[in-house]
């Protein structure tokens, strides 16, 4: 899915123990470009049989872009890591702009006027700031 920049994305992640034996595991971070702006709590733990664990997923971006970051969970005794991949996009503030209301009328060079435009920020939870110059 989508996430907004500069804007705390928490997710959960749910790991169960369906083994008969206790499972001591550890998530390896990823150190690429958005891998590292994610964050696990816990990142380590011991699950007994039929147990589960709730992992917090967190994601803090500063960077815009797609993104597919492969983490990797390994557990203790076992050869091959089990993974764990987020997929989605890091995206910026959205607004929209009421165009209708950019009627300047007849102007004359060389002279200032002025009109006040609304520019409502109706879906993005980033904030934005705009100056424009006609």
């Amino acid at each position: 899915g989508e996430a907004f920049v500069n804007t705390q994305h928490c997710y959960e992640v749910q790991l169960l123990n369906r083994g008969k034996v206790d499972a001591e595991w550890t998530l390896q971070p990823c150190h690429t470009r958005f891998g590292s702006k994610f964050s696990f709590s816990p990142s380590s733990g011991l699950l007994q049989p039929g147990a589960g664990q709730v992992i917090a997923v967190q994601l803090l971006s500063d960077i815009l872009g797609q993104f597919e970051e492969g983490f990797q969970l390994f557990l203790t005794g076992s050869s091959r890591p089990v993974p764990l991949v987020f997929k989605g996009a890091v995206v910026g503030p959205q607004f929209t702009l009421d165009t209708s209301a950019l009627d300047y009328g007849i102007m004359s060079y060389s002279f200032r006027w002025a009109v006040i435009v609304r520019q409502p920020n109706l879906v993005s939870a980033v904030g934005i700031s705009v100056k424009q110059q006609v």
